[in-house]
């Protein structure tokens, strides 16, 4: 399936200009001369590890609201199959639709909410932007699984859906705001790392085991599914609240140390 990108390469490279680049760290004459700077990677870690509290906080508290998304989207079919009496296609066709313009949706309007509060003096907006969605998520996201109407419980899907979205991108740009430059993609990468290990490797899993070991068919008939899901994603809201709630004064002190050490280091280059 990727390859056919492969075909638009060329015409990125021949169109699409090398951009200014700002905010890079230089610790010398020598760097502030040259035209790109490379920062070892020992450096990278301990920039990191001055802002341990927030970047452990920001990365788990985003990943368990990927946990909970994942696993959420993983068994979906499967828990309307078995509650609701729902044939594959009759889900995929309307869940399908719900997830294509409501998860696009909650993406674009996390952004503009983010802008918004930046705007208003929000040093942390993209961090909180996360937090306001996880917590208002629990109202659509704990009715919908007990519900015993399908349409109904379709309905909240959609509040479900967007504000599981909202916050989708901007885990990774907030990251942005607290690294130099030449920073960035390293910790860019371990943060999709943690991210796409704790919710799409073990989101779905998790939830299987819960509906295999815990609430199981014997015990819970074939509604069993319902509360391995209820479960699982309200105990990863509740965590990722806490944790995106202690982010935020994290995440204000770690730009605060990050725009300091532009002063003392930093500039553009093209």
């Amino acid at each position: 399936m990727g390859l056919p990108g492969l075909l638009v390469v060329p015409v990125f490279w021949l169109t699409v200009r090398e951009p200014l680049r700002r905010g890079l760290l230089r610790r010398n004459a020598q760097e502030a001369a040259s035209q790109s700077v490379s920062i070892p990677l020992r450096e990278v870690f301990r920039h990191m590890g001055q802002n341990w509290k927030t970047l452990v906080t920001h990365n788990l508290g985003f990943a368990l609201l990927a946990f909970s998304g994942l696993g959420t989207t993983a068994w979906l079919p499967e828990m309307f199959r078995r509650v609701h009496g729902w044939e594959a296609g009759q889900f995929g066709l309307i869940y399908g639709g719900i997830f294509a313009s409501f998860g696009a949706l909650g993406i674009f309007s996390g952004g503009v909410l983010a802008n918004w509060l930046s705007r208003k003096g929000y040093r942390d907006s993209k961090v909180r932007v996360g937090f306001i969605a996880a917590w208002i998520w629990f109202p659509p996201g704990i009715l919908f699984p007990l519900l015993s109407d399908a349409n109904s419980a379709m309905f909240l899907l959609v509040f479900a859906v967007f504000l599981t979205a909202l916050p989708g991108a901007l885990g990774a740009a907030a990251i942005q705001e607290l690294m130099p430059n030449n920073m960035r993609g390293q910790a860019s990468a371990i943060y999709l790392l943690v991210v796409n290990m704790l919710g799409l490797a073990l989101g779905p899993l998790v939830l299987a085991l819960l509906t295999d070991y815990l609430f199981t068919e014997e015990a819970y008939g074939v509604g069993g599914i319902r509360y391995s899901l209820l479960s699982l994603t309200v105990a990863a809201h509740l965590i990722a609240t806490f944790l995106l709630w202690r982010c935020m004064g994290h995440f204000r002190e770690s730009r605060d140390r990050f725009e300091l050490l532009m002063e003392k280091g930093a500039g553009p280059t093209s």
